[in-house]
């Protein structure tokens, strides 16, 4: 992959998924994005300059300014033809909660992985995505993928 964009607040988890990222040579380019906000501004200024969108983005939901579902409701509603950037998304968060996932699910989200993120976690779902294979679970275990989704 060319680039993949880690959109979280928290600058160290950032970092760690950063090496993660790197460790397995996943990507040519890992950009830090702090917040939605941040992350849909980027997303517009590639598409204004005519610059290819990241290949996979990392979203955390529980950060300040823009989180992580108004971001995703901005991509799958605005008029800016981000919607295709649906399938590229991956929600990596801490939260566990049932009614998170859920509101990921019914955002378009296909996958929603626990932090931290691990190299077989991330392998893992790169293979899936391109394989074409959508997954999204009833529960998980950190840093692994989401079980088929119906």
């Amino acid at each position: 992959m060319e680039r993949i964009w880690v959109v979280d607040d928290d600058p160290a988890a950032a970092y760690l998924n950063q090496l993660v990222i790197e460790e397995a040579k996943l990507a040519d380019q890992v950009v830090h994005r702090a917040n939605g906000k941040e992350a849909l501004r980027g997303l517009l200024d590639d598409q204004a300059k005519g610059r290819p969108w990241p290949e996979l983005i990392l979203l955390d939901l529980n950060m300040p300014v823009m989180d992580g579902f108004a971001f995703l409701q901005e991509i799958r509603q605005g008029n800016s033809g981000l919607g295709a950037l649906m399938d590229r998304i991956v929600v990596l968060t801490s939260s566990g909660n049932a009614r998170d996932l859920e509101k990921a699910h019914q955002l378009g989200v296909h996958w929603y992985v626990l932090k931290p993120l691990t190299r077989e976690g991330l392998a893992s779902v790169l293979l899936s995505l391109t394989q074409g294979v959508e997954s999204f679970p009833a529960s998980q275990q950190a840093g692994h993928q989401t079980g088929a989704r119906g």
